[in-house]
Formats: C-alpha cells, sequence, structure tokens
C-alpha cells in the first residue's frame, strides 16, 4: 500500500472513530470491499490529480506531500472543516482543482460491523 493510502485510511480512522477509540481498541480491520473501493480512488484520484500533488503547491511541511495529500483527499471528499481548498495549505491552482477532483468522487460514509470490520454505507 502506498503512502497516499495509508495517510488517506488514516484520516478516515481519525475522523470516523476519533483518536481516543483508536487508542483503547486499536484499529479495526477494513473489510475487502471497503479496502478494494479505498484502494482503487485513491489511485484514480493520484492519477488524475498528476502533477497538482507537489511540494511547489503543498505548503505544509511536517510530513511528506504524498502523505498530506492522501489524508486532505478523505477530508476534502467528505466536506470536513479542512482540506485541499485551505490556501495557506495549498497554492493555487492546485487548491482549487484537487478541492473539485475531491469533491467528484463523492462523499464516502463508513460504519463498524457487528463483525468489528468498517465498511462503506
Amino acid at each position: 500500500m502506498d503512502a497516499f493510502t495509508k495517510a488517506y485510511i488514516t484520516a478516515m480512522f481519525f475522523t470516523e472513530l476519533g483518536e481516543d477509540n483508536l487508542k483503547d481498541a486499536g484499529l479495526p480491520e477494513i473489510s475487502t470491499e471497503l479496502m478494494e473501493k479505498i484502494e482503487k480512488d485513491c489511485a484514480e484520484f493520484q492519477a488524475k490529480a498528476g502533477e497538482l500533488i507537489s511540494d511547489e503547491f503543498c505548503h505544509y511541511k511536517e510530513c511528506p506531500t504524498i502523505d498530506y495529500a492522501g489524508h486532505d483527499f478523505w477530508l476534502t471528499r467528505n466536506h470536513h472543516g479542512c482540506g485541499f481548498w485551505e490556501k495557506h495549505d495549498w497554492a493555487e491552482p492546485a487548491s482549487t482543482k484537487l478541492t473539485e477532483l475531491a469533491h467528484s468522487f463523492g462523499q464516502m460514509d463508513v460504519y463498524l460491523g457487528d463483525d468489528g470490520k468498517i465498511y462503506a454505507m
């Protein structure tokens, strides 16, 4: 799994389960169907984003740009309070184009199943 996808999953766990729950319970398993969708969406997003995911456009330097982009893909597609649209982290034209691209994937809602695995709705 690439760094972009790992960061995407980390953001998903954080926003959907909360940091306190992650520390106490550990990471739940992701269902096979959801993992396939995540990998497909992340690969497609990166292919379409191309050179917009680069140090040239990303001002956030506390982690590698590819990690930050994976994180922001989850946040932006789900309309969380931060993401690619933040001009202090992403320069134009990347900020607007990455936001529009992330929104084109639609929102993804996930839930913890009775079997302890995470699924998409």
